[in-house]
């Protein structure tokens, strides 16, 4: 089959992973390959994010990413860049666990951000990598793994 142009949005690679493959739709030679499974969603103009890690139903630690220069990808393995922070808002704590939550996931890393309508998530990874820019984030999402584990063997 041909492959197909659409007009606007994110697409992202099924089985992706480190924002790999993944691309803005409304930008010209954007073509998908029609063997690769995508993920199709809107694009969301935003000067940056948020990595939340969840862990049984807590957003434990916050990272605000930045693409580099000319990207609008906040991953870090792209160049991102990604400083430490606060939870910027109880709205965006909630939903990032009602993320995880309706996903069914003990332990997320969830993307999201504050676009014109509010609050998108835009991925919640079912394995998220436990590093945070700041070395007390990094303990307290390994202490909230080490809880939620002891609260199960405890079963």
């Amino acid at each position: 089959p041909a492959a197909a142009r659409p007009e606007r949005g994110v697409a992202k690679p099924r089985r992706g992973a480190g924002g790999r493959g993944v691309q803005r739709l409304d930008r010209p030679g954007a073509v998908l390959d029609p063997s690769t499974e995508w993920l199709v969603q809107p694009f969301v103009e935003v000067a940056h994010d948020w990595r939340t890690v969840v862990v049984d139903g807590e957003a434990v630690a916050w990272m605000r990413r930045t693409p580099p220069e000319g990207d609008f990808r906040t991953n870090l393995a792209l160049g991102a860049r990604a400083e430490a922070c606060p939870c910027p808002a109880r709205e965006l704590a909630d939903v990032a666990v009602a993320a995880a939550t309706a996903l069914g996931l003990d332990v997320a890393g969830v993307d999201l951000a504050v676009g014109p309508d509010g609050p998108v998530v835009f991925e919640a990874n079912p394995a998220p990598t436990t590093w945070m820019p700041d070395p007390g984030d990094a303990a307290r999402v390994a202490d909230a793994l080490a809880g939620l584990l002891l609260r199960r063997a405890a079963r």
